[in-house]
């Protein structure tokens, strides 16, 4: 499909509500509160299908993505809603589409809205490292190399030289900062949606459904993750399930050596700080 092509089919779907996070900072559930609550953003699939067709990850549309699509089966996602979800994890700016990717860099800055989650840099490191490991792009690794690696995968920006905790921060920090963006806590999501949804829809111009519960319903096995894929048409979590167990939570409490609760404060610890999670960095010593 060429350039011009493309954007004339584009022109014709609703300005999109981009969700930009960091890995492991509540992207599915900012992404299922808003098909939940506001129906412009309802979204659905042919049974059988992914729940990444509930919306368009973006990345993807990058030929280094693991699973890249092309442009026709993106605009087929971005069609199934007057308000389509887009989710990335790049920065501010979507640097990795500015030669190759133009034209959805341009459709989202035409209308298009962006919402940034963040999340306690040290709750994101925690579940983004047991991620890796059930995921087996991790082995016998404590989590103290993970925090200090370079490894910018999921983040596709040419970034060098951070490790993946000062990453976490920068992330933050510039999404924060972008203009014409919106920045919500993860943990207020969680604990407070009617205020959050209220905001949501301020920003986004659209009236809320009122739906009971306010927070989507989630999975709660692996067999009803499945069973929605094969029958479901719009199920309410998009969140994808591991095969392994994960009811075995660990806390970054209980992760962290005190050489890496040190290290973290060094690297990030002055956003915790602007963020509200810690009030100084005793909490290295605690």
């Amino acid at each position: 499909m060429t350039p011009s092509r493309l954007a004339e089919q584009l022109a014709r779907a609703g300005a999109p509500i981009v969700v930009a996070t960091h890995p492991r900072s509540g992207t599915h559930l900012a992404i299922d509160l808003l098909r939940w609550q506001f129906a412009d953003c309802r979204s659905w699939k042919w049974p059988g299908q992914g729940h990444q067709q509930l919306y368009l990850d973006l990345d993807s549309l990058l030929p280094t993505h693991h699973t890249p699509i092309d442009a026709g089966t993106a605009l087929a996602i971005v069609r199934k809603a007057r308000r389509p979800i887009l989710k990335t994890h790049a920065l501010p700016g979507f640097s990795p589409w500015r030669e190759s990717r133009q034209v959805w860099t341009d459709w989202i800055a035409d209308g298009g809205k962006c919402i940034s989650v963040y999340r306690d840099g040290r709750d994101v490191m925690s579940s983004y490292f047991l991620s890796c490991v059930r995921n087996g792009e991790v082995h016998g690794q404590d989590i103290g190399p993970f925090l200090r690696q370079c490894d910018h995968g999921y983040v596709p920006d040419p970034i060098v030289d951070l490790s993946r905790t000062k990453l976490w921060a920068h992330h933050v920090e510039c999404w924060r900062a972008a203009p014409n963006a919106l920045s919500l806590k993860y943990e207020r999501l969680v604990d407070q949606p009617a205020d959050a949804i209220e905001q949501l829809g301020g920003f986004l111009g659209l009236e809320p459904r009122g739906r009971q519960p306010l927070l989507p319903p989630r999975f709660n096995s692996v067999l009803q993750s499945r069973l929605s894929r094969v029958f479901g048409w719009c199920p309410p979590s998009s969140a994808l399930i591991s095969p392994m167990p994960q009811r075995r939570q660990f806390k970054w409490i209980k992760m962290f050596t005190r050489d890496d609760r040190a290290f973290f404060d060094a690297e990030s610890g002055d956003v915790l700080r602007r963020l509200g999670y810690v009030k100084s960095s005793t909490w290295v010593n605690a």
